[in-house]
Protein backbone atom coordinates (compact mmCIF):
# COMPACT_ATOMS: atom_id res chain seq x y z
CA UNK A 1 0.00 0.00 0.00
CA UNK A 2 1.41 3.36 -0.94
CA UNK A 3 1.44 6.55 1.10
CA UNK A 4 -0.37 8.39 -1.69
CA UNK A 5 -3.24 5.87 -1.73
CA UNK A 6 -3.66 5.91 2.07
CA UNK A 7 -3.75 9.71 2.15
CA UNK A 8 -5.91 10.01 -0.96
CA UNK A 9 -9.42 11.30 -0.32
CA UNK A 10 -12.24 8.80 -0.54
CA UNK A 11 -15.02 10.74 -2.23
CA UNK A 12 -18.01 8.81 -0.82
CA UNK A 13 -19.37 8.00 -4.31
CA UNK A 14 -22.53 6.23 -3.12
CA UNK A 15 -23.54 9.07 -0.79
CA UNK A 16 -22.72 11.74 -3.38
CA UNK A 17 -24.81 9.96 -6.04
CA UNK A 18 -27.74 9.65 -3.62
CA UNK A 19 -27.51 13.37 -2.79
CA UNK A 20 -27.43 14.29 -6.50
CA UNK A 21 -30.36 12.00 -7.31
CA UNK A 22 -32.45 13.36 -4.45
CA UNK A 23 -31.73 17.00 -5.31
CA UNK A 24 -32.69 16.32 -8.95
CA UNK A 25 -35.92 14.52 -8.01
CA UNK A 26 -39.26 16.37 -8.04
CA UNK A 27 -39.31 16.38 -4.21
CA UNK A 28 -35.76 17.75 -4.05
CA UNK A 29 -36.46 20.47 -6.63
CA UNK A 30 -39.62 21.49 -4.77
CA UNK A 31 -37.72 21.68 -1.47
CA UNK A 32 -34.80 23.65 -2.92
CA UNK A 33 -36.57 25.85 -5.44
CA UNK A 34 -33.83 25.09 -7.99
CA UNK A 35 -34.66 24.46 -11.65
CA UNK A 36 -34.18 21.01 -13.18
CA UNK A 37 -30.47 20.78 -13.95
CA UNK A 38 -27.48 18.52 -13.45
CA UNK A 39 -25.94 19.22 -10.06
CA UNK A 40 -22.23 18.68 -9.47
CA UNK A 41 -20.80 17.75 -6.09
CA UNK A 42 -18.29 20.42 -5.14
CA UNK A 43 -17.48 19.19 -1.64
CA UNK A 44 -18.02 16.49 0.95
CA UNK A 45 -17.62 17.23 4.64
CA UNK A 46 -16.10 15.86 6.73
CA UNK A 47 -13.47 14.56 4.31
CA UNK A 48 -12.39 10.96 4.62
CA UNK A 49 -9.20 9.30 3.38
CA UNK A 50 -8.67 5.74 2.23
CA UNK A 51 -6.32 5.29 5.20
CA UNK A 52 -9.04 6.27 7.70
CA UNK A 53 -11.42 3.74 6.16
CA UNK A 54 -8.76 1.01 6.29
CA UNK A 55 -7.88 1.84 9.91
CA UNK A 56 -11.54 1.61 10.97
CA UNK A 57 -12.02 -1.70 9.14
CA UNK A 58 -8.92 -3.23 10.76
CA UNK A 59 -10.13 -2.07 14.19
CA UNK A 60 -13.49 -3.75 13.57
CA UNK A 61 -15.40 -0.47 13.50
CA UNK A 62 -18.02 0.76 11.03
CA UNK A 63 -16.20 1.94 7.91
CA UNK A 64 -18.75 4.52 6.76
CA UNK A 65 -19.06 7.81 8.59
CA UNK A 66 -22.39 8.30 10.34
CA UNK A 67 -23.11 11.72 8.81
CA UNK A 68 -22.03 13.57 5.68
CA UNK A 69 -22.78 16.93 4.14
CA UNK A 70 -22.59 17.02 0.35
CA UNK A 71 -22.36 20.42 -1.31
CA UNK A 72 -23.97 20.58 -4.76
CA UNK A 73 -23.81 23.31 -7.37
CA UNK A 74 -25.69 23.77 -10.63
CA UNK A 75 -24.22 25.17 -13.86
CA UNK A 76 -27.14 27.53 -14.48
CA UNK A 77 -27.57 30.38 -12.05
CA UNK A 78 -26.98 30.54 -8.34
CA UNK A 79 -28.22 27.21 -7.03
CA UNK A 80 -26.04 26.01 -4.15
CA UNK A 81 -27.39 23.16 -2.04
CA UNK A 82 -26.19 21.24 0.98
CA UNK A 83 -27.61 17.75 1.43
CA UNK A 84 -27.13 16.11 4.83
CA UNK A 85 -27.06 12.32 4.81
CA UNK A 86 -26.97 9.79 7.65
CA UNK A 87 -25.65 6.25 7.39
CA UNK A 88 -27.48 3.50 9.24
CA UNK A 89 -27.99 -0.24 9.00
CA UNK A 90 -30.09 0.29 5.86
CA UNK A 91 -27.49 2.47 4.10
CA UNK A 92 -27.41 6.19 3.33
CA UNK A 93 -30.56 8.28 3.86
CA UNK A 94 -31.17 11.95 3.05
CA UNK A 95 -31.92 13.81 6.28
CA UNK A 96 -32.02 17.41 5.11
CA UNK A 97 -31.67 19.54 2.01
CA UNK A 98 -31.04 23.25 2.28
CA UNK A 99 -30.27 26.00 -0.15
CA UNK A 100 -27.16 27.91 0.85
CA UNK A 101 -25.63 31.26 0.03
CA UNK A 102 -22.60 31.43 -2.22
Amino acid sequence: MSWAWAHGEYGQPVAVRLAQDYAASPAGRAASGCPAQELTATGVHPPQTNGNRLRRRLAGNEVEMSRLNVRLEGPEGPCLLTVTLRHGSDGWRVRRLQRTAG
